[in-house]
């Protein structure tokens, strides 16, 4: 009996992708459907809060959700979601992750797409690249609008590690193989079996070779 194969974990924003996709997905919503101006100039204050970590990630995620999209319908946020997607086909993956993508896909590898990015359009990029199975940050609804808030936890750092033990116990007996970029990733790559970080910042190289992690410059 032949051997499953490898369960992949690829990373979206910054790997697969040139850089990050959630800030231009807003900025281009707003192109389509301006927020109330107030709204954006009161994203600076956040932004300070959590350049001097006095608020975490999600927090500023979900301050930079709601000023941009609450009040927006499913129906204007999932046109525009796949407009986005279909754009960032075209111009925005970089070309090493998608041909490292197409092998793994072509070898009878388990591929899940673990991305911190929400799920309003992440799954439209996976649907496009033909990956197997999704794991995103969920995003709140109401009444067919988005609240602006999140209805799960942000998968970022210790969440997707989390995620990802969760995996190797649906998973057992396939090799697990992971390909992130950011700094916060690190945790994730060490618990694979193989981790790639996919970066160009000098910290998380040096960070990566301290911990004896693999490093890849796509």
């Amino acid at each position: 009996m032949s051997s499953p194969g490898n369960l992949v974990i690829f990373d979206l924003d910054g790997t697969l992708t040139a850089r990050d996709t959630f800030i231009p997905f807003l900025l281009s919503f707003y192109k389509r459907r301006p927020a109330p101006l107030m709204r954006i100039l009161l994203l600076g204050v956040p932004i300070l809060q959590f350049a001097l970590k006095r608020i975490d990630n999600a927090t500023l995620k979900q301050k930079f959700l709601s000023a941009f999209t609450k009040g927006a319908s499913r129906t204007q946020i999932d046109q525009h979601a796949r407009l986005f997607v279909k754009h960032l086909m075209a111009t925005g993956l970089r070309p090493a992750a998608l041909s490292t993508l197409q092998t793994h896909i072509q070898n009878g590898d388990l591929v899940v797409l673990l991305s911190a990015s929400f799920d309003f359009y992440v799954p439209y990029i996976a649907q496009q690249l033909k990956i197997h199975e999704t794991i995103c940050t969920q995003a709140e609804w109401r009444d067919d609008c988005l609240t602006g808030r999140l209805a799960s936890p942000n998968c970022h750092g210790q969440r997707k590690v989390e995620l990802l033990a969760a995996l190797q116990q649906r998973h057992q007996g396939r090799k697990v193989i992971a390909y992130a970029d950011n700094i916060s990733d690190i945790p994730l790559l060490l618990l694979a079996d193989d981790g790639f970080l996919i970066s160009h910042s000098s910290r998380a190289i040096a960070k990566a070779r301290q911990l004896g992690l693999s490093i890849l410059h796509w």
